[in-house]
C-alpha cells in the first residue's frame, strides 16, 4: 500500500475559538488539508506551512476557488452567486479563471473547444442568454426612468398652471364684485 499515491486537497473548515459572551461556542475559519490514500484512508487536519509546500498544485487550486468565491474585485455577476451553476461546474470554471457570468458568456461565442468540458460550454450558452436578457432589462429600466422624469416635470407644470388659474379666478371674482357695486 506504500506505493499508492497520497491525494491532497485543501478545504475551508472551522475550529472552536472559545466561548462567546452568551456562553455559546465561537468558531474560527481555518484551512484544512484532506489527505486521501485510496481505497479507504482519508485524514483531515489543519493545514500547515509544510503542507502548502508539499502540495503546491492543490493549494493553488484552493486559492483560485477561494478568490472566485470571495466576490471582491470582480466586475460582473459572480458565478458563486448564480443559482444555475452547480458546485462541480463552479469549481471547473474557477480552475479556469472564469469568475463572472459575463466571463462565462464569452466562451459561448468561441464554439466547441477541446480544453473546456461540455457542461461548461452548455452553461456558457445559458450565461450568454442571461447577459442578453439583462441588457434588455437595462434598456427598459432606462426608458422607465426617463418616463418617470417626464411625469414629475408635467406634474410640476400642472401645479403651476393650477396656481395661475386660481389667481386668475380670484382676480375675476374681485372684478365682478367691483362691477356689481
Amino acid at each position: 500500500m506504500a506505493d499508492t499515491p497520497t491525494l491532497a486537497r485543501f478545504v475551508l473548515g472551522f475550529e472552536e475559538a472559545g466561548t462567546g459572551p452568551d456562553g455559546l461556542p465561537m468558531f474560527a475559519e481555518v484551512i484544512q488539508i484532506v489527505k486521501s490514500r485510496p481505497p479507504y484512508l482519508e485524514v483531515t487536519n489543519r493545514a500547515t506551512e509544510a503542507d502548502f509546500e508539499d502540495y503546491p498544485e492543490p493549494y493553488k487550486l484552493f486559492q483560485k476557488e477561494r478568490a472566485g468565491k470571495a466576490l471582491s474585485g470582480a466586475t460582473g455577476y459572480p458565478l458563486a452567486m448564480w443559482v444555475a451553476m452547480s458546485e462541480a461546474d463552479l469549481k471547473s470554471c474557477l480552475a479556469r479563471d472564469i469568475h463572472t457570468v459575463e466571463d462565462l458568456a464569452k466562451l459561448a461565442g468561441r464554439g466547441a473547444r477541446a480544453d473546456v468540458p461540455p457542461s461548461i460550454l452548455e452553461m456558457a450558452q445559458r450565461a450568454k442568454r442571461m447577459v442578453e436578457l439583462q441588457k434588455e432589462t437595462g434598456r427598459h429600466e432606462k426608458r422607465l426612468n426617463e418616463l418617470e422624469g417626464q411625469i414629475s416635470a408635467l406634474r410640476e407644470q400642472n401645479n403651476e398652471f393650477r396656481a395661475q388659474l386660481d389667481a386668475a379666478n380670484t382676480l375675476i371674482g374681485t372684478l365682478k364684485a367691483r362691477a356689481a357695486a
